[in-house]
């Protein structure tokens, strides 16, 4: 048996054994010293009883030596040249897959995996093998340092993705597991579908890959595929006339000659709602929407499928919503107006707004208030500094506020120019112009109003206003006369100012003043996130509001656990699943819902545009640089030894060995040392 050596130049090491050797000679032990006033009475002994430089712990001075010897001859690597030794590396490839959602058209998926397997049986014995996703963050499916083997395996547990990712950065981490290849030649082969947005995405990359070669595997396929699909899901809860309704809008998105389409509705599992949708010209978008009549004491989870022939692409043909229930809000008024007192008796908001109207006298001695959500005001009942604090305080922490702007002397104008009004005129409008009307038609309050279930707004005459030059502030509803009558302040927290005195105007009197009220409160209430939106595979970081419960929280999916998530504090960290539906976060062994989480295909995948593979090539080829190679000729063979050596018993048998004479050593004169 011929054993060789890696590093045969350490064994100069091995003079070290000298250092033992050296201590035993040269150190004496002086036990029961005896002192002498004079040596001069003693006979002379001129021949020595013991050898002077003889080791006087013999075995101790064996185990130090052969510690030594172990752990140079370790260093210098030992091991047995095989007979027949394994092929040399020539070349390293890696394989990146698209796991995107647009893979998955016409079966693309399944063709471009079948066909790496095959790439990776059939690779010769002289080459070795990785496999990078192309996913929403790239990964690494298989690395160069594990045997071709288990590629098979691991490609078959491997789904389809529902995600959207780079391929540049797949091409990154590609090129950074080639830095560390055995072999020469470098190759990177690529299994997309060569969508055209993907490749616009990543055009103006730099170059990155240096003395790479990079081949493409794509299938030939139409610069178009017809495909249906939905984007853009959106539930909320309306208050009219009639009573509270859930509006749900989408938008249907057709590419190619698809003459129809059939849209189905869902509200927690249950058919509501269905619908032919026929396609005309060249139109690529249409806005769906349902409304239903559905409680507001629960969640309510929805989804959106649309069916149609030809597609190309059916994993994109389902959306998902969901809508937390309707909390009553919390607010505070302090008013003295008998139409506001009318409007905001508690009787009239029932389930819907739990309202507190104070006593100015009072403020000063009130130390039970609960924080509110909204505070309802008239600038005039603001007379005292501790109210117009916790005005300012309440805003400041982000609650919303509804102000009625009765007077502007004294407190009220106090409050004004903390809400950054420069300057305001009172103004009688002429008779035949004190009706309203202009509005800020974008603005959802403005929709609601000019939806027509109100009535019309355009009939409401205000005899006096308050005309003011708020910089920071949108003006929402004007006169006829051009005067603003309705701002919005939008701060930490959100602000309506209505520039008029209750009594001045008629609007109390109009069907549409519930529902201004009603729309302010709403929209300057904070928002109580319970509910996010993500992508598959991406990192989500969710502030609850409050600090999390010492019970972990898991996130459940529609077949049962999904997953634990990582709280610190009031936030909570985990990634999103990578297929698409409405999973709910809750504490674990408990049934209450903290909040959910939708997670809904990215729009752009459901493009089914492609570029043909030269395009493509005069993409990817502007990363590709070349120049010299820094790497030294024997380093294929260097690292290929390394690894065979680390993979042989002789190494790690004689650290080891070495380790434990060493420890034998240290307890032996711990021992010794003992009286």
């Amino acid at each position: 048996m011929n054993v060789a050596f890696y590093y045969p130049w350490i064994w100069w090491a091995a003079l070290a054994v000298g250092v033992p050797i050296w201590l035993h000679l040269v150190r004496r032990r002086e036990a029961d010293l005896v002192l002498f006033s004079a040596l001069r009475f003693l006979d002379d002994q001129p021949v020595a009883r013991a050898r002077p430089l003889w080791p006087r712990d013999l075995p101790l001075l064996l185990v130090r030596v052969l510690a030594v010897l172990l752990l140079v001859a370790a260093f210098a690597w030992p091991y047995l040249p095989q007979s027949q030794p394994p092929p040399e590396v020539v070349q390293s490839v890696v394989y990146v897959l698209d796991r995107t959602l647009s893979h998955q058209a016409q079966d693309g998926w399944q063709a471009s995996l079948g066909q790496l397997v095959r790439a990776v049986d059939s690779l010769p014995a002289h080459a070795q093998a990785g496999i990078v996703l192309v996913d929403t963050v790239p990964r690494v499916l298989l690395d160069l340092d594990e045997s071709p083997r288990e590629a098979r395996s691991r490609l078959e547990n491997l789904k389809p993705g529902f995600g959207r990712g780079s391929y540049a950065a797949a091409l990154t981490l590609a090129a950074a597991m080639l830095q560390k290849a055995i072999g020469e030649q470098h190759r990177i082969v690529l299994f997309v579908d060569n969508q055209a947005n993907q490749w616009q995405e990543d055009a103006q990359t730099i170059p990155f890959l240096k003395n790479v070669s990079i081949e493409s595997a794509v299938r030939p396929t139409p610069p178009v595929l017809p495909n249906v699909a939905l984007f853009g899901p959106r539930a909320e809860r309306l208050r009219t006339a009639q009573g509270s309704h859930v509006l749900c809008t989408a938008q249907l998105y057709r590419l190619g000659d698809v003459p129809q389409a059939s849209v189905e509705w869902r509200v927690d599992g249950k058919l509501l709602k269905q619908e032919q949708v026929a396609f005309t010209g060249d139109t690529s978008l249409t806005l769906l929407s349902a409304e239903f009549d559905l409680p507001e004491d629960r969640w309510l989870t929805g989804e959106v499928v649309v069916t149609a022939s030809p597609d190309a692409l059916a994993a994109d043909n389902r959306l998902f919503w969901a809508l937390p229930p309707q909390r009553p809000g919390r607010v505070e008024a302090w008013v003295q107006s008998p139409y506001l007192l009318a409007a905001l008796s508690p009787d009239v908001w029932e389930n819907q707004w739990q309202i507190t109207v104070g006593q100015v006298d009072q403020v000063a001695s009130d130390t039970t208030v609960i924080r509110p959500h909204v505070m309802v005001a008239e600038l005039g009942q603001l007379r005292s500094q501790q109210l117009r604090e916790r005005l300012a305080e309440h805003i400041s922490a982000g609650g919303g506020a509804v102000l009625f702007v009765d007077s502007v002397s004294g407190p009220a104008g106090l409050v004004l120019h903390q809400l950054g009004v420069a300057s305001v005129t009172e103004v009688q409008p002429p008779p035949d112009h004190s009706r309203i009307g202009y509005r800020y038609a974008s603005h959802p309050l403005v929709q609601w109003l000019s939806s027509g279930e109100w009535g019309d707004i355009s009939t409401i005459r205000v005899q006096r206003y308050f005309d003011m030059d708020v910089p920071e502030a949108s003006p929402l509803v004007f006169l006829e006369a051009g005067g603003a009558v309705l701002w919005e302040i939008v701060r930490t927290g959100r602000v309506f100012l209505m520039a008029m005195p209750v009594e001045a105007t008629s609007w109390p009197r109009h069907p549409s003043w519930l529902g201004l009220l009603d729309g302010c409160m709403k929209l300057a209430r904070p928002e109580e996130t319970r509910l996010v939106e993500a992508r598959p595979g991406e990192a989500v970081r969710w502030h609850l509001g409050e600090p999390a419960e010492e019970r972990p929280l898991m996130l459940y999916g529609p077949d049962g656990r999904a997953g634990q998530v990582a709280a610190e504090g009031s936030s909570v960290m985990f990634t999103a699943p990578d297929e698409p539906g409405v999973y709910t976060l809750r504490h674990e062994a408990s049934s209450d819902v903290v909040g959910m989480v939708v997670v809904n295909p990215v729009p752009s995948e459901s493009q089914l545009q492609y570029v043909d593979a030269e395009k493509a090539r005069a993409i990817y080829q502007q990363w590709v640089v070349t120049g010299p190679d820094e790497r030294s000729p024997d380093r294929s063979r260097r690292l290929e030894g390394e690894a065979s050596i680390l993979s042989q018993r002789w190494w790690w048998g004689l650290l080891v060995t070495a380790t434990v004479l060493l420890c034998v050593e240290t307890v032996w004169l711990v021992l010794r040392s003992r009286p």
